[in-house]
């Protein structure tokens, strides 16, 4: 079962943001707001950021809804194409309440993270999202596809 069908299905929108100083964080536009209120979602954390490609203004929220968290990336501030990743369920009803997002720019992400085992790290030319729970990684999207990066040692 997809996420997706969970989470808009669902929800409750509590649409400000988590205090992150690396992060660029306002009021999530309008539509994606109302988006989110139709679908149900409980916002956790939401941040803007360039995470498909550079110059262009996209939107991470993390959501909830019966224990269930997702990252929910909003393409050029349209409410009408996102994607999500980082599906995650939390058994317990606990754990996941310390699950937190940042954005993440390209430096950072070239000094502390390295592709799985076996593959090659890309050009890191935009920024990324920083999941910091259950163990850091970095979603970053390249040619059409999400990887996730794991943290050095």
């Amino acid at each position: 079962m997809r996420t997706c069908l969970i989470v808009s299905s669902f929800c409750l929108v509590a649409a400000l943001v988590a205090a992150d100083p690396q992060s660029t964080q306002t009021k999530l536009p309008q539509g994606i707001a109302r988006q989110l209120e139709h679908w149900g979602c409980s916002v956790n954390a939401a941040l803007r950021g360039e995470f498909a490609k550079r110059g262009q203004t996209d939107w991470a929220v993390l959501v909830d809804k019966d224990r269930m968290k997702t990252i929910l990336v909003f393409w050029d501030g349209s409410e009408l194409n996102h994607a999500e990743l980082g599906n995650t369920f939390d058994g317990d009803g606990v754990n996941l309440a310390m699950r937190k997002i940042r954005s993440v720019r390209p430096k950072y992400i070239i000094r502390n993270y390295h592709a799985e085992p076996g593959a090659a790290l890309p050009r890191i030319e935009h920024d990324g999202i920083e999941d910091l729970f259950p163990s850091p990684v970095v979603h970053y999207y390249n040619q059409g596809r999400w990887l996730e990066l794991v943290k050095r040692d």
